[in-house]
């Protein structure tokens, strides 16, 4: 017997590769006025890929007022690698909801009678393509089989999450499940993971090809793919639902779903109304004939399997450079200049994909800060360190510097620990027994081993710790414009620059401090993430909108983004230099080499072998 469950406004989901043309029916006005009377930007993240804001709302309707807060939500369960670009800006869809549409899926923000309140959630996207929203075949929950391999059970329909498929062959699917946020991000499961036959009575994708493993979710459909580096894939599915809701690329007439300027905190925001199987003008968009879709019948109980083909991916030509990516969600990639390698969790020591920094020391020892500790890699063995270790301050690490036997770690709420790896001992610092000025660490940076004199840039200022000592930088000495310290560099001149989120950079020349921002010289973002210094005294910076280069000896700025020079993306994260004199790049879509003026991109949706897009550290051996 076919359980089916409909939840109006559960996640509603995520289908892989597929664009099958069904419509909603339109509402009859497709003019009709938002129903918000106002909407005030509390925060925002403005995406220069293409061009679409990710932003908290305080919004009034009806006299109440909410914070409706899309950007938390976009960062909380997986950011770009679970949903990608922006698609559009924050929109009313159906009246007094907000909803916002990604290249991987639709967050809905709206009323659950359920629970009495608003709520933030992903849409069921997969209901529009095989659940039977929109008009589509309800094609129900998979019965019937059972997979005998470890993983979870979750949800009203008995299905598993493991890392194996029910024939036993081993996808890795319960790891990227868990890694981005299990049931918050994805759903519970409607199917198993099996190969998949597109055979009646099975969930299925009928424009999809026959013989991948794949697991279907009430948000989510995941693809195994035999042989590739980045084996488990996520298609997008948002696109594929906006193109079905907009057919015949009606989403184009409205401005809301094409480029837009950013938004600032504290600005007024008009929610545009946008109204599915319509142009802007009213009139109803032309829908292409939909497809035709087998009925349900009992599944097979012994289907036959198709065989899974692999997919070669070509690796760009060979370079002599040893180069180290922490990618957030995506563990640690390694390109020796012909070959890429990648370590995950799920095959591999290190506890999670989410990889925050990367330091290698001068003896080759490879540090990498997790969301879940710090693992260390030298030659081929692992050492972990986590909250289970005395004296480690805590287990989501934002940052490491390793000089000789010191090193310093950062954490986002525990504090900073110190490491003394002849002893091997940690000690903690957080605010309940020193005097450091926050928890949330962001950076560190170590000037002198013997002295143990090491910077921190916190969410309350910067502090430099003098073997026992700490003295503060803040608004409050009048060094610093703000408190909120992402980054922290030093010179060949000795000068200390500290990067802060939204004001800019300081320099400190060990008597006064010298601010730079985006209106008094040509730093490209007032978000400055990571500094960096090359080997001819040039600092670089990595800022939410591009790389600037500042030159001591001239004073002179240049800079490098995605409209003058090809970057991956203009959100850079970090910055590495070879022996050669390249400059290596981690961005939010993929990595980039500058060498002789020129820039090479390294993403997924190439041929360069790069297994994972949303990069957040680089380093070079």
């Amino acid at each position: 017997m076919r359980c089916i469950i409909r939840l109006r406004h559960i996640p509603r989901a995520l289908a892989l590769m597929v664009v099958l043309f069904v419509l909603a029916a339109p509402p009859t006005n497709a003019q009709e006025a938002t129903t918000f009377t106002s909407a005030v930007v509390t925060n925002n993240h403005y995406d220069s890929t293409l061009r679409h804001n990710i932003p908290n709302l305080q919004v009034t309707r009806s006299g109440a007022t909410h914070s409706v807060n899309f950007l938390d939500h976009y960062n909380s369960t997986g950011g770009i690698t679970r949903w990608g670009f922006p698609t559009s800006e924050v929109i009313e869809e159906e009246t007094g909801n907000l909803a916002q549409y990604y290249q991987r899926g639709v967050v809905d923000w709206h009323w659950r009678p359920d629970l009495g309140r608003y709520v933030m959630e992903r849409r069921l996207a997969w209901d529009f393509f095989g659940g039977g929203a929109g008009g589509s075949v309800d094609q129900g929950v998979e019965p019937g089989r059972t997979n005998p391999n470890p993983g979870i059970t979750l949800g009203p329909w008995g299905h598993k999450v493991s890392d194996f498929s029910i024939e036993g062959i081993f996808t890795g699917f319960r790891g990227f499940y868990e890694s981005l946020g299990g049931v918050q991000a994805f759903g519970f499961p409607k199917t198993d993971a099996r190969i998949d036959t597109n055979a009646a009575g099975t969930l299925h994708i009928q424009t999809a090809t026959p013989g991948f493993i794949r697991q279907y979710f009430q948000a989510a459909v995941l693809e195994y793919h035999q042989g590739n580096p980045e084996p488990v894939k996520l298609g997008l599915l948002g696109d594929n639902l906006r193109n079905l809701n907009y057919p015949s690329n009606s989403w184009q007439t409205y401005s809301a779903f094409n480029a837009a300027i950013a938004l600032t905190p504290g600005q007024l925001y008009s929610i545009p109304r946008v109204v599915p199987g319509h142009i802007a003008s009213g009139q109803p968009a032309i829908t292409p004939p939909q497809p035709a879709q087998p009925t349900p019948v009992p599944r097979p109980t012994q289907p036959t399997p198709a065989p899974i083909s692999p997919t070669p991916t070509p690796a760009p030509a060979a370079t002599s450079v040893n180069v180290w990516f922490g990618a957030y969600g995506g563990g640690v990639i390694n390109y020796d200049g012909s070959e890429w390698k990648t370590y995950r969790a799920f095959q591999s020591p290190l506890k999670n994909d989410r990889v925050n920094d990367v330091f290698i020391a001068a003896g080759g020892s490879k540090w990498f800060a997790t969301e879940d500790g710090l693992a260390q890699l030298r030659g081929t063995t692992w050492s972990l360190f986590d909250s289970g270790t005395d004296g480690f301050p805590g287990d989501n690490v934002t940052s490491v510097h390793a000089v000789g036997n010191l090193v310093w770690i950062g954490t986002d709420d525990s504090g900073a620990g110190m490491y003394d790896i002849a002893r091997n001992r940690w000690t903690r610092y957080n605010t309940e027994n020193s005097a450091i000025p926050a928890n949330s660490v962001r950076d560190v940076l170590i000037i002198n081993e013997q002295l143990n004199r090491v910077w921190l840039a916190t969410a309350d200022g910067a502090a430099l710790y003098n073997n026992g000592q700490w003295q503060f930088f803040d608004t409050n000495t009048g060094a610093l414009p703000s408190n909120d310290v992402l980054s922290l560099g030093i010179d060949t001149l000795g000068n200390v620059w500290v990067g802060m989120n939204g004001s800019g950079l300081s320099a400190f020349n060990g008597t006064t401090w010298t601010d730079y921002n985006n209106g008094n010289s040509g730093l490209a973002n007032d978000t400055v993430r990571s500094i960096s210094v090359a080997p001819n005294g040039h600092v670089w910076f990595a800022t939410s909108g591009g790389i600037s280069v500042y030159d001591n000896a001239s004073g002179t700025w240049s800079s490098y983004n995605i409209f003058t020079s090809g970057l991956a993306h203009n959100e850079v994260f970090d910055i590495a230099f070879d022996s050669s004199g390249r400059v290596w790049i981690a961005t939010a879509d993929g990595a980039s080499l500058l060498e002789d003026g020129i820039i090479q991109t390294f993403q997924t949706g190439g041929d360069s072998g790069i297994t994972y897009d949303a990069l957040r550290a680089v380093d070079v051996e």
